[in-house]
C-alpha cells in the first residue's frame, strides 16, 4: 500500500513533505519477471537441445538415406550380373568373370585391387585384373595348388599367409616374379570355384597395407551372394552345355544322313560351317552371332531332304521345273526348324542364304542389307566350299579360280564386306584349303550351341 505524507503551514500553503510506497507488489512483479526469464532460458535451452537432436536425426537419416541407396546400387549391379545368365544372354565364361570382378570392386568399397582367373591344366590362368599388370602376371607359372584352397571356398587371409602359400607351390623363379609384381596387402578375400569336383575358376579382392579399412561382415555376405551368383552360372553352362551336346549329335546325325543321301557333299555343311564361323570372327560379330553363323551352316542344306535323289545327283543339266524345285530346299529347311524351339532362332538365316546382294536370288529376292548377315556369310561360305568341291555336274575349282569367282562376284552375288573379309582371311593365313584345317580348334560343344 502506498501514503503520501503532508501538512499545511500556517501561511494555509499546503506542503508535501514525502510519499510512503508499499513495495511488496512491486518485488512480487519484480519475481514473476525473474520467474519469466527463467522459464524462457530454460525453454530456449531445451529448443536448442531439440533443434540439436533433429540436426542429429537429420545426420542419421541422411547417412542411412546414403546407405541404403548405395545397397540399392549393389543389388542394381547384381540384378544386371544375373540377368546376363539367362539361357538366352548366357556370357561366354571369361565375359562373365571379368564382369563379375568389375561388379564386385565397385560394390566392395573396401576392396584397392582384385584379379580373376580360371584353373586350367593344373595352372593359373589370369582372365582379369583391376591394378595388376595383366600380361606379365599371364606370363607366370603358377600351380592351381598355390591359390586352390580345398578346405574353404570363401576366405579372409593376411599377406603373410599368401606368401606362404605361393612360396610352398611355385619355384623360387616364378615366386620371385609373382613377389615383384604384387603389392603388399592388408587383407586379401577370395573365392574359389568348385563343380563336381572340378576346379573352375577363383576371385580376389585385395586391401592396400596403406589402408585403413578391414573387410566388413557386410561385404563379406555380399561377396558370398557373387559366389553364389558364380556358381549357379557355372550350373547353367554345364546344363546348356549337356543340352547342346544332344543337340549336335542330334544335328550331326541328320548331317550324315544327307551326306548319304546325297554323295557328292560329304563334309560339306561342316566346311560351310567352320567357314562362316571364321568369317563371324573376323567380322568381330557378337558371339552368340558366331555361334548362330556355325550351326546354321551346320543345317544350311537340310531342306534338300525333300528333294528327289534323282535330281540331287544328276548329272546332266536341270530342267527349269527341277531347278524350280531345288529352290525350294532353303524354304523347307527353314520351316524344319522352326518346329524346333531350340534351333528356331537360325530358322531364318536358312531361309535367305541363297539370296543375292544385287537381289536376284532366291526365295524373296531380297538384296543388300535386307539380307541378314548370317545369311550374307553363309551365301559365302557355301559358294566357295562348293566352288573347291566335286560335283556331279563338273569337276572341282582350283583354290585360285575359286578366288577369282568370289572377287568377280562381290558386289553382285556376294556381300562386299564379307567377301572382303573372306580374301583376307586366306590371303593373310596362306591357306591353301581353308575348309580343311580353318579353326578346327576353336568351334567346340562349350562355345557353340
Amino acid at each position: 500500500m502506498n501514503a503520501i505524507k503532508s501538512r499545511t503551514k500556517e501561511d494555509g500553503t499546503y506542503v508535501i513533505e514525502g510519499f510512503v510506497f508499499d513495495v511488496t507488489e512491486r518485488k512480487d512483479k519484480e519475481e514473476k519477471i525473474r520467474e519469466q526469464k527463467e522459464e524462457l532460458a530454460a525453454a530456449f535451452e531445451q529448443l536448442t537441445a531439440y533443434n540439436e537432436e533433429v540436426m542429429a536425426m537429420n545426420e542419421e537419416l541422411e547417412q542411412s538415406f546414403e546407405e541404403i541407396n548405395s545397397l540399392n546400387q549393389r543389388f542394381v549391379k547384381i540384378i544386371e550380373l544375373v540377368s546376363n545368365m539367362t539361357d538366352e544372354g548366357l556370357l561366354t565364361e571369361k565375359d562373365f568373370l571379368g564382369e563379375l570382378l568389375n561388379n564386385a570392386i565397385k560394390i566392395i568399397p573396401e576392396a584397392d585391387y582384385g584379379s580373376v582367373y580360371i584353373y586350367e591344366k593344373g595352372k593359373v590362368n589370369f582372365i582379369n585384373t583391376i591394378g595388376y599388370e595383366l600380361s606379365s602376371l599371364k606370363d607366370i607359372n603358377i600351380p592351381e595348388e598355390a591359390f586352390f584352397n580345398k578346405n574353404d571356398n570363401i576366405e579372409i587371409i593376411n599377406f603373410s599367409e599368401v606368401k606362404r602359400r605361393n612360396k610352398k607351390f611355385m619355384d623360387q623363379k616364378n615366386y620371385n616374379k609373382l613377389k615383384k609384381l604384387s603389392y603388399k596387402m592388408k587383407e586379401i578375400l577370395y573365392m574359389d570355384l568348385e563343380i563336381s569336383g572340378q576346379k573352375k575358376a577363383g576371385l580376389s579382392l585385395d586391401i592396400s597395407e596403406k589402408s585403413s579399412k578391414n573387410f566388413t561382415n557386410n561385404s563379406l555376405s555380399v561377396f558370398k551372394a557373387f559366389h553364389n551368383i558364380a556358381l549357379s552360372f557355372y550350373t547353367i553352362k554345364e546344363y546348356t552345355n549337356l543340352q547342346n551336346s544332344f543337340t549336335r549329335e542330334l544335328i550331326t546325325s541328320i548331317i550324315k544322313i544327307m551326306e548319304m543321301y546325297d554323295l557328292y557333299t560329304k563334309g560339306h555343311s561342316e566346311n560351310v560351317a567352320k567357314i562362316a564361323a571364321a568369317i563371324a570372327k573376323e567380322m568381330n560379330l557378337p558371339e552368340t552371332t558366331i555361334r548362330n553363323t556355325y550351326w546354321a551352316g551346320l543345317v544350311h542344306d537340310i531342306g534338300k531332304l525333300l528333294i528327289p535323289l534323282d535330281i540331287i545327283n544328276k548329272k546332266g543339266k536341270l530342267t527349269d521345273k527341277e531347278y524350280e524345285l531345288i529352290k525350294k530346299h532353303p524354304v523347307w529347311g527353314s520351316k524344319a526348324l522352326s518346329s524346333s524351339e531350340t534351333l528356331k532362332p537360325i530358322a531364318k538365316y536358312l531361309l535367305y542364304h541363297h539370296e543375292r546382294w544385287d537381289g536376284r536370288g532366291y526365295p524373296e529376292g531380297l538384296k543388300e542389307e535386307e539380307i541378314p548377315v548370317i545369311s550374307q556369310i553363309l551365301g559365302v561360305a557355301d559358294a566357295w566350299d562348293a566352288m573347291l568341291s566335286k560335283r556331279a555336274y563338273r569337276n572341282s575349282l582350283s583354290f585360285e579360280k575359286g578366288v577369282a569367282e568370289i572377287k568377280s562376284n562381290k558386289g553382285s552375288q556376294f556381300s562386299p564386306q564379307v567377301a572382303d573379309t573372306f580374301i583376307r582371311i586366306i590371303e593373310d593365313d596362306k591357306i591353301d584349303q581353308l575348309k580343311l584345317d580353318i579353326l578346327d580348334d576353336e568351334i567346340s560343344d562349350s562355345n557353340y550351341l
